[in-house]
């Protein structure tokens, strides 16, 4: 079973790999992040002795007027996700299967949203945070030890 950890975020403000590393270092020096880009880098990503697959698609104009039209049928006008749409033109999927791939995948895909004001977003917990880490999820960084 999979586990989804989605970043959404306007492709001209992706930090540069080594800026990306550096967060990550600082919130987590035990996990190393390999030398990769994900403006570009798809595939399984290794960290430390874990790694998590991921994979991007863009978001386009006619994504977000589905997105409304959805909520027009859905009798709303707006709602927390439609600035999210609005805002972003890039979607990238970090995809776990175990503990500590979520731990991981968590942690990057946090640094990411801080680093390009772009949201993160667990929908496993219902859970999305704007340019920030997602908070703690019981159970799931209680795994961080385990890739120290």
């Amino acid at each position: 079973m999979s586990y989804d950890v989605i970043i959404y975020l306007h492709s001209s403000r992706f930090p540069e790999p080594d800026r990306l590393a550096a967060e990550v270092s600082a919130y987590a020096p035990w996990l190393a992040l390999a030398p990769f880009d994900l403006r570009v880098d798809e595939g399984y990503v290794p960290l430390a002795s874990t790694g998590f697959e991921v994979s991007r698609w863009p978001i386009t104009s006619e994504d977000v007027e589905e997105y409304r039209e959805a909520l027009r049928a859905d009798g709303e006008l707006n709602d927390e996700n439609l600035a999210m749409f609005i805002e972003s033109d890039t979607t990238i999927t970090l995809g776990c299967i175990d503990d500590a791939e979520i731990s991981a995948a968590r942690i990057v895909a946090g640094a990411l949203a801080k680093l390009s004001n772009g949201f993160v977003c667990d929908p496993q917990l219902d859970v999305t945070v704007r340019g920030d880490y997602l908070p703690p999820a019981e159970g799931v960084n209680a795994t961080v030890d385990r890739i120290r």
